[in-house]
């Protein structure tokens, strides 16, 4: 599960970029590789899964295609 995440909408008219509001996902990815890396900050990116119909009240699924560690703890 990933909290507290963000994502950059795309540019508006005027060409600046906005973010969207903090979301939870549910991450489908290879968990070997993600499991080095719990407690740090990192930078996925993927596709969210509209097509998945999740129950009320749970995070949709983020198809994660990559990602890289950015600050060695969350909190950095």
């Amino acid at each position: 599960m990933l909290t507290n995440a963000s994502t950059d909408a795309p540019n508006d008219a005027a060409g600046a970029k906005t973010t969207a509001t903090v979301r939870s996902y549910r991450l489908v990815a290879n968990e070997q590789a993600l499991a080095p890396h719990t407690g740090k900050k990192i930078e996925v990116t993927g596709t969210v899964d509209s097509q998945a119909s999740a129950p009320a009240g749970e995070a949709p699924r983020l198809l994660v295609e990559s990602g890289k560690v950015i600050a060695p703890t969350c909190t950095d």
